[in-house]
């Protein structure tokens, strides 16, 4: 606790004092120290805590997940010793399977890195106005490029606001479809089993019939036969019978029993059983018929249980590289002069320095956020999609890898594939050789220059993407 207060107060007695010496207002002063400095403090407090919780979590798993099983496998000492390390096992794979459970309900990793990327970005914005660096570096004093800043920090802010709405909001859709799909599911599978069973008591009472039939037919016969053999030994001789007659005491064949109903084959339907064909089934036996067949109410045979994963409608635009790029590139509603020139082209929205016609954006002019974000899918519909769809391999990618790509081409453009300053990441694409895409992502974050850090995140973000597999 002692160290992580000793770098926060470093951090506000650096920043502090920093803002001390700008060139604003003391008004302006105190919106950076209660606005900008709060924020950043926060969040790296933030980051401290979710990070601690995460790698205790993961350390609790990890340790206990080796210690049980070699606990488990322990064979010696007596039996107390062994009951010991019995109940020993038993409450850490507990404590193990608890640690996981919380970390996958909390989210303590997936925090602590939304919270570390939203800090860093404050502080990279931050220090590039205390140095007039970076889209700054036009503006005489830091008193000019206030406003901008002020801009920039709103925006940092309410992009990690929207995005935790976003992830909550699907986790509770998540969790409600998974109830309401289980729930279905488990009336199917019971609904199945009941079919199942009357469906076997059905076939014992059919084949309860043929047994008696078969008895009875049985009895007959070894009557018929003791009836023969009586005769035979009270007469020696049989008279002879004429021709074209038969002996009347000769007695007919008995008809055999797979013939008991061929007088009314035609009114028998396809539930009809031979008494040769049934077989008990055990319940395993039906639980397996459920699974791999089920009956359904209509009678027909349904192929599966209702799928709990939903398949979501597939659109030409890989929109998790949408997302990503949103994430890594600044939105602004009012048009501004390109960073480098201090001119043309200008620029609005997310980077955008053409209107929907064609014709540049001026100064002065000023869009909202649907229409910047339109101007956006518009812009890469048109001038990025069509080149990256030329990629040899692009049709075989999926949505995640397309989306990684995308990203890739809207910061460094969207020919990549095959030109010269671009080899390692056109042979890996070209070879589909994707154990050696992260470092090849990594190569193009423009080294000793004072934007590798931040090109850095975008290329591990964009490898992550890549690598995430998809349902």
């Amino acid at each position: 606790m002692g160290k992580k207060n000793d770098y926060s107060q470093y951090l506000r007695q650096t920043f502090s004092g920093l803002i001390d010496q700008l060139d604003l207002t003391e008004l302006r002063k105190e919106f950076l120290k209660n606005r900008w400095l709060d924020q950043v403090l926060w969040l790296e407090g933030k980051a401290t805590k979710e990070r601690n919780a995460h790698h205790n979590l993961r350390m609790i798993t990890i340790i206990g997940g080796v210690i049980v099983p070699a606990l488990i496998g322990f064979q010696k000492g007596d039996q107390k010793w062994q009951e010991v390390l019995g109940w020993t096992a038993f409450g850490l794979s507990q404590v193990v399977a608890v640690s996981a459970a919380i970390e996958e309900f909390f989210g303590h990793g997936e925090k602590y890195r939304n919270y570390r990327n939203t800090a860093e970005g404050l502080k990279i914005e931050g220090w590039q106005f205390f140095q007039m660096a970076g889209p700054y570096r036009h503006y005489p004093n830091h008193s000019e490029a206030y406003t901008i800043f002020a801009e920039r920090v709103e925006q940092y802010i309410q992009q990690d606001l929207q995005g935790f709405i976003s992830q909550l909001t699907e986790q509770q859709e998540a969790g409600k479809q998974t109830q309401e799909t289980a729930a279905k599911n488990a009336e199917l599978a019971l609904d199945n089993l009941n079919e199942q069973l009357q469906l076997r008591a059905q076939y014992e009472a059919k084949l309860r019939e043929l047994e008696a039939e078969k008895q009875r037919v049985q009895e007959e016969r070894e009557q018929k036969e003791q009836n023969n053999t009586g005769s035979q030994e009270g007469e020696q001789e049989k008279p002879v019978a004429t021709d074209g007659q038969e002996n009347s005491d000769q007695q007919p064949d008995l008809i055999p029993i797979s013939n008991l109903w061929q007088d009314d084959t035609e009114e028998r339907d396809s539930t009809s059983l031979n008494p040769d064909s049934i077989k008990y089934l055990s319940a395993s036996e039906i639980l397996a018929q459920i699974k791999n067949n089920p009956i359904s109410k209509n009678g027909t045979t349904s192929n599966q249980l209702t799928e709990t994963k939903t398949t979501t409608a597939s659109t030409k635009l890989p929109m998790c590289g949408v997302e990503l790029i949103k994430k890594f590139e600044g939105c602004y509603l009012n048009a501004y002069p390109d960073p480098l020139t201090g001119g043309k082209p200008i620029t609005i929205g997310w980077g955008t320095t053409r209107k929907r016609d064609g014709s540049p954006w001026n100064l002065g002019e000023s869009i909202s956020q649907q229409e910047a974000d339109n101007l956006l899918i518009h812009q890469l519909e048109t001038s990025y999609l069509p080149d990256l769809m030329k990629i040899p391999c692009w049709g075989e990618l999926n949505p995640n890898q397309q989306g990684a790509l995308l990203s890739f081409g809207y910061n460094l453009g969207s020919r990549f594939y095959g030109a010269s300053n671009f080899e390692s990441m056109t042979r890996v694409l070209k070879n589909r050789d994707w154990a050696n895409i992260r470092e090849t992502f990594i190569k193009y974050r423009n080294p000793g220059s004072n934007v590798e850090k931040g090109l850095r995140r975008r290329r591990e973000a964009e490898a992550d993407l890549f690598l995430k597999p998809y349902p």
